[in-house]
């Protein structure tokens, strides 16, 4: 072959790979699909998985960083006690955060949930959480969202309050619903799906230890124990005041005090004595009284009518005291003892029998007169003169003016 046939060759080889203007550009490879990280919350002793989700209708993780999404602790004991809440787990102030390394918690670690709180939630409710793992362990825990119980989560929003730099943050407006009083519950999200225990994540996380529960024969088998040391302790002391009383019965046949006479009781201060009943007084005597004849009542004839001397008699009479009788002597001591009231007679001006007997259940003493004259004044210039009545002692004048 010859120089010029192996140019030509040549020059058609280059022709033939140099690109046309017609060729398009390759497109470069497009790079898969990121795959979407795996989150879980625990319930009742099981997990359930819980995805990244920016529909607001979609139960799911709604705020998440995952350049500083872990909580580190030093044991798997102080995870437990922090999950579970025990006294004295989670620090305050400070010391829980906003004071950056110093804090237990930094706010670009808290984690917001959204779900329902109940079963006919249409709008979804915040729940906050956070993220532990146990330093320089390796396990699943920093997958596991750990929800922040209430008391922590007031005393966070406190500390965020307080502070001008967390004034315009996002979190402000993701609060939790109900101050992050319960976890959401896997009943009412069906998003969450349950991990088979295969597949559960593994934890370091050690909860405190409970005290063990008793068994129901250990308690029945206590319970009678009880009920036996109760009884004998009945017993005990009913045979302790048997023998007390005993002793005090037997000091006192001792000393014989069993022969006197027993103490009156309260009831005994107003029943009947039981005792011979005491003779009554004798009754003060009375004058013999002839009964009194029962006579018909006639009209008085005019002749029989009493004269004007008559009648002042009957009037000196009537106005004359009237006397007591005495009791006769032989009363004696009887008519002393007895209390009775004193007898009165009196005689009847009107037809001369015997007086009646009474009893004076009064006396009467004339203490004071009144007297009410109307006088007509015929002279401006009269005057008067008031005289008292026989025996009188003092008086007590009041005049009344007319101007007719």
């Amino acid at each position: 072959m010859s120089d010029s046939d192996s140019a030509d060759e040549f020059a058609n080889v280059e022709e033939n790979d140099a690109p046309s203007s017609d060729d398009e550009p390759p497109e470069p490879p497009i790079p898969p699909d990121k795959p979407s990280r795996k989150f879980f919350i625990q319930h009742s002793k099981s997990y359930y998985e819980v995805s990244e989700t920016s529909d607001v209708t979609v139960a799911g993780i709604t705020r998440i960083y995952p350049e500083a999404e872990r909580v580190y602790v030093e044991s798997g004991e102080r995870l437990g006690s922090l999950v579970t809440n025990s006294f004295g787990a989670w620090p305050k102030g400070e010391l829980l955060c906003g004071n950056g390394d110093m804090s237990l918690i930094q706010y670009c670690q808290i984690v917001v949930l959204q779900g329902r709180l109940n079963k006919d939630d249409q709008v979804l409710s915040h729940s906050w959480y956070v993220i532990f793992e146990v330093d320089g362990m390796f396990s699943d825990d920093k997958f596991i969202l750990r929800h922040i119980p209430r008391p922590i989560y007031k005393e966070i929003q406190r500390i965020m309050a307080q502070d001008p730099a967390m004034a315009g943050s996002a979190l402000n407006a993701i609060k939790a619903d109900k101050e992050n009083d319960k976890p959401l519950s896997p009943s009412y999200n069906p998003e969450f799906v349950k991990v088979s225990a295969a597949s559960a994540p593994h934890s370091l996380c050690v909860f405190p230890d409970k005290k063990p529960s008793k068994p129901k024969e250990d308690k029945k088998k206590e319970s009678k124990e009880t009920k036996e040391d109760k009884k004998k302790e009945s017993s005990e002391k009913e045979a302790k005041e048997k023998e007390s009383t005993e002793k005090d019965s037997k000091e006192r046949e001792s000393a014989g005090l069993d022969q006197c006479a027993p103490k009156k009781s309260v009831a005994s201060l107003w029943q009947n004595p039981v005792g011979p009943a005491e003779e009554p007084l004798p009754k003060p005597c009375k004058p013999d009284k002839a009964p009194k004849p029962v006579q018909k009542a006639s009209k008085p004839d005019k002749a029989d009518k009493p004269d004007k001397a008559d009648k002042a008699e009957k009037a000196e009479k009537a106005s004359k005291p009237e006397k007591l009788e005495r009791p006769s002597e032989e009363c004696g001591n009887a008519c002393k003892q007895a209390s009775a009231p004193s007898i009165e007679k009196r005689s009847n001006p009107d037809d001369g029998e015997e007086s009646e007997e009474r009893k004076i259940l009064y006396k009467r003493k004339r203490l004071s007169i009144t007297e009410e004259e109307d006088v007509v004044i015929c002279d401006s210039a009269a005057s008067f003169t008031v005289s008292g009545p026989p025996g009188a002692t003092r008086a007590k004048l009041s005049t009344t003016w007319f101007f007719d």
